[in-house]
């Protein structure tokens, strides 16, 4: 019974030491840091007794690897479940070039496999993010100075833009949101129409193909100018719809199908900072003392340091328990949560 005793508290023990060294990987990959540096001075006395020893540590590359890949696919399904509750969602595709400069095209295929597989048939303009609701005004950037070794007398001067609608429509003159700007004013036409005139919806057509039925949108929209002007209620812009409906549950519920397309439009994003945001953290990741860095885990890292959040509220013990059961000498080292 002693013995049984003393096996227990040791497994127990060992264990420990395992979720400190979970919990350092977490804390690691959320920041972005290497896992290398100084020793902590208050770390619990299991790791710290484990880490004196001269093997069987569980710090090994391999071990390293594999825990970081139970995290970051602990993550990614986290973030799948939370898409499949969404009603309406978008996939936002960006690319970088390696270092043979090209592009990485190949990748496309590998992703639309992985959606169907574990979310389901890809929609043609779903989304992943939805505008933000607080933007602050845009303000012209400051004018500089051309330094005065680069300055030409025989040049034109640069343009001068006053107002920031001006200089943001030649920043980010896109033909998408040029499409996206065109199937609001479609809508707004289709509310807004004269008796007289038939309002088309081929852009939206076009845009959204076949997430929406166009014929009933037209219908409905038809339906909602009607009950505006018997309400009294103006509508000159997407937002004054989507204020209508939010005021008004009974309108909503009438007309679904022009409830779901101002989910769609709101859901569409209209910039890819996201997407560029995972390459700056690329340069954070991939650094020249991190450069024989394999692309698996290079992937789990990335994947944990862009969604922070999903990775601090993930529930460590079944991953712990998951990383234990893999094999017989993890199961007869460790004790089970």
């Amino acid at each position: 019974m002693q013995l049984n005793d003393q096996l227990k508290k040791g497994m127990e023990n060992a264990r420990s030491a395992l979720m400190a060294i979970f919990t350092t990987f977490r804390f690691l990959c959320r920041q972005g840091l290497s896992i290398r540096g100084h020793e902590d001075p208050g770390s619990s006395p299991g790791l710290k007794e484990r880490m004196g020893r001269s093997s069987y540590k569980w710090l090994s590359h391999d071990i390293q690897n594999e825990i970081i890949d139970i995290l970051g696919k602990s993550v990614l399904h986290s973030v799948v479940c939370e898409m499949k509750k969404r009603e309406h969602f978008a996939i936002m595709v960006d690319e970088t070039c390696d270092i043979s400069i090209h592009d990485q095209n190949k990748n496309y295929d590998t992703l639309f496999t992985f959606w169907k597989k574990n979310v389901g048939a890809i929609s043609s303009s779903g989304c992943l993010e939805e505008k933000p609701t607080h933007v602050e005004e845009p303000q012209l950037p400051r004018r500089r100075r051309i330094p005065k070794r680069f300055q030409n007398p025989c040049a034109t001067e640069p343009h001068i833009f006053f107002t920031p609608k001006d200089y943001f429509r030649q920043e980010f003159n896109c033909t998408e949101l040029q499409k996206l700007v065109s199937v609001e004013k479609e809508y707004v036409s289709a509310v807004i129409a004269v008796n007289d005139t038939t309002p088309k919806l081929e852009k939206t057509r076009e845009f959204f193909r076949s997430d929406l039925d166009t014929d009933r949108l037209l219908l409905h929209l038809t339906m909602l100018g009607d009950i505006a002007i018997r309400k009294r209620v103006t509508i000159t812009s997407i937002r004054d719809i989507q204020e209508f409906l939010k005021e008004d549950s009974t309108v909503r519920d009438i007309l679904p199908e022009v409830n779901k397309c101002i989910k769609l439009l709101s859901t569409v994003p209209v910039t890819k900072a996201t997407a560029e945001r995972s390459f700056s953290a690329l340069r954070h990741l991939k650094t020249c003392l991190r450069s024989t860095m394999v692309h698996k885990r290079l992937n789990n890292i990335a994947l944990l340091n862009a969604h922070q959040a999903v990775l601090h509220n993930l529930d460590l013990r079944p991953l712990v328990n998951e990383f234990i059961k893999s094999n017989t000498v993890r199961r007869i080292t460790f004790a089970l949560f």
